[in-house]
């Protein structure tokens, strides 16, 4: 499903480099074809790299910040297990959309068409399923 003009102007509205940037982000997912959710994460990152005094991102920068994201996860899959009071569920889902956002970014600067790969992924696990259903 694509998402509206009105849906884009508020998203871009709401990526101001402001605090809620990547926590709000996660209720526009559902809504955004993938293809536009690209192009929105992608425009804040060249938004972002533009600010005065701070370092493009990179590569390396892409990964170390997607590892640092995917622990985050990890600890709120924790908090849940060994201390259910500690689990913070709209934080966990805030981490979860860092961790997308990245992926998407590292997609762009290697040139990967996510899109594609995820159909093709998508597809992988659904012949998998087909076949060990068949099986069994």
């Amino acid at each position: 499903m694509l998402c509206t003009s009105d849906d884009a102007k508020t998203l871009n509205e709401i990526l101001n480099f402001d605090s809620r940037l990547i926590s709000d982000l996660n209720i526009f997912i559902k809504n955004m074809d993938i293809k536009v959710f690209q192009h929105e994460i992608l425009d804040v990152f060249s938004r972002m790299d533009k600010v005065p005094n701070r370092r493009p991102h990179t590569k390396q920068s892409a990964v170390i910040h997607l590892v640092e994201e995917i622990g985050e996860v990890a600890r709120q899959v924790t908090n849940e297990y060994h201390w259910p009071e500690k689990f913070d569920k709209e934080n966990f889902g805030s981490e979860l959309a860092d961790v997308l956002m990245f992926i998407v970014l590292l997609a762009k600067l290697y040139d990967v068409d996510i899109s594609k790969e995820m159909e093709t992924s998508i597809q992988r696990v659904k012949d998998k399923v087909a076949k060990v259903s068949n099986i069994a």
